[in-house]
């Protein structure tokens, strides 16, 4: 499957995506702010395409990816606020199809990640919770 893994800095990117390929993965796509400008296009376009089956991001590019292939998110580091959860996990499920999300939760995020899960659960709109990391941060 088509699978985007999100990350909140460049460095975790230029992690997950090294790892990755330490791996054995070898069609991984960059979309980070180590990657230069001129690059970026080309590797969104990549896993668009389907020359990529992974395509590791920041949340800057989250916004521009526009692909009905991302079968799978997967937030490597859980994101910051609930609007860019949002923005993360819109771009699986796209066109009429299922899509999977996977969240990895630290100890901070934990009470973020809990009131998304509860308004969704008792399915409430995720965009009405508060846009203050500080609101949520433990510890």
């Amino acid at each position: 499957d088509a699978t985007i893994v999100f990350c909140n800095t460049r460095d975790s990117a230029l992690y997950v995506a090294r790892l990755l390929r330490e791996r054995g993965h070898t069609s991984v796509a960059e979309a980070h702010g180590w990657v230069p400008q001129s690059e970026r296009a080309p590797q969104a376009a990549a896993f668009a395409e389907g020359r990529a089956r992974i395509l590791v991001a920041t949340d800057v590019m989250a916004r521009g990816i526009d692909t009905v292939r991302a079968a799978h998110v997967v937030n490597f580091d859980f994101p910051l606020n609930p609007v860019d959860y949002l923005h993360r996990v819109g771009r699986t499920g796209r066109g009429g199809g299922t899509g999977r999300v996977t969240n990895l939760v630290g100890r901070r995020d934990a009470t973020l990640a809990a009131a998304i899960e509860l308004a969704a659960r008792q399915r409430r709109p995720i965009d009405g919770l508060s846009s203050h990391r500080a609101d949520y941060v433990q510890g």
